[in-house]
């Protein structure tokens, strides 16, 4: 047939054009994926409409308790190593603030004697400790009289390092129950148990806009357990609102097939962090293995036995966590009640085509554990935790009063 621009134009069998049936058919997609695009998002309304109702009701049922201010004054030296340790720094350095008579936040690279001699704390604190800090600054402070005491957050991973600047600090607090025994074991006597908490006024249940939606998130660095991981899991979730953010995902041999799920190499600040936790049907908690080669300084093989930061923030921000078990775990979330498990990627694929599918049995998880670190795990009772240790062990004085000279 031929038009009116004399140029030809296919026909079918039933007289309609090719081009015109392409073109109805094109809108019948579309139509079909609008519908589509609509019940998803009604869907994702009303799951996160109910969730954060569940969560209203259990940040109302938590009486939240000021901690006691201790007559001292503290000195807090920060890590001095940038993200992702600086927004530690300043959460600590603001729970600290609320609860001690007065406090100077220095870094391990200013002149921390002179800063010292300035404001005469009774106790320096510490986080990290390691690989900004010299022996010689930390035996000047102790010189001066100050109590030192360091928070380490990188345990197990860095034991060939802090085994060593363990003892040239009064007070030694670590993540992870393995390095607390054996710090006790070799004979430091003031070596406590302290994992790291949360912020809640960051990691919280909040609205968040549809481009945080997920089914499944993880955020984090590709260890190669990680890699191996959702190498493995990957061909079992294909269909599924998957995302991925954080350095090294290229190393996976499925990285191609995934690309458009993964944000490769970026890192993101805590509060986008919770965005990404609120707008997830799952989060993913899978920890790094103690005996990973990448940037592991752990030659004698310490085992990991801890909860890491993670799991805790996932947990504040309303969020159902899907983590893989380690054994101090129940001390401080039940697994099956407060958080989910899993110890195969079997085992995991299986919970989570359950829990995508039931939406009450993990909001139900998501709301118990929500609660239990309101309770106890946030920075403030860490914080007031850490000081009466070292106030009872060390019997620090009270400041005296007027500005130091």
């Amino acid at each position: 047939m031929v038009n009116r621009l004399g140029t030809r134009r296919l026909v079918s069998p039933g007289g309609r054009s090719a081009s015109g049936r392409r073109l109805r058919t094109g809108k019948r997609i579309r139509a079909r994926r609008l519908s589509q695009a609509r019940r998803e998002g009604y869907q994702y309304g009303w799951e996160q409409g109910y969730r954060l109702g569940r969560c209203r009701a259990v940040e109302n049922s938590v009486r939240g308790i000021a901690p006691p201010v201790h007559p001292f004054r503290v000195m807090y030296i920060t890590s001095g190593l940038g993200v992702p340790y600086a927004p530690l720094d300043q959460i600590i350095a603001a729970n600290l603030g609320q609860q001690v008579a007065e406090l100077t936040v220095v870094r391990p690279y200013d002149d921390v004697l002179a800063a010292a001699r300035q404001f005469r704390p009774q106790v320096a604190i510490a986080l990290d400790g390691v690989q900004m800090f010299s022996p010689v600054m930390l035996e000047g402070l102790r010189n001066m009289g100050i109590r030192t005491a360091v928070w380490f957050v990188d345990d197990p991973y860095y034991t060939d390092s802090t085994t060593t600047m363990a003892f040239h600090y009064d007070h030694v607090f670590t993540i992870e129950l393995s390095c607390y025994r054996l710090y006790q074991d070799m004979g430091h006597k003031s070596a406590h148990y302290m994992p790291l908490g949360v912020e809640p006024q960051i990691y919280r249940p909040m609205q968040v806009p549809p481009k945080y939606l997920s089914d499944i998130c993880f955020i984090g660095t590709a260890f190669w357990n990680r890699v191996h991981f959702f190498d493995a899991a990957e061909p079992m979730l294909r269909g599924k609102k998957l995302r991925i953010i954080g350095l090294w995902w290229d190393r996976m041999r499925n990285y191609r097939r995934l690309k458009s799920d993964i944000w490769l190499n970026q890192w993101l600040s805590p509060e986008e962090t919770a965005r990404y936790y609120n707008g997830a049907r799952i989060v993913v908690n899978l920890h790094r293995a103690s005996d990973d080669i990448t940037y592991n300084r752990n030659s004698t093989g310490v085992p990991a036995l801890s909860l890491n930061p993670r799991a805790y923030e996932i947990t504040a921000c309303g969020a159902f966590q899907l983590s893989d078990v380690r054994e101090d775990m129940p001390r401080f979330l039940q697994p099956g009640s407060q958080i989910e498990t899993f110890s195969s990627v079997q085992e995991f694929v299986d919970k989570v085509h359950y829990y995508l599918a039931n939406i009450e049995a993990r909001q139900t998880i998501a709301a118990a554990g929500l609660k239990r670190v309101l309770e106890e795990h946030t920075f403030r009772r860490r914080i007031a935790d850490m000081l009466r240790i070292i106030s009872e062990s060390s019997g620090v004085r009270p400041a005296s009063q007027g500005t130091p000279s």
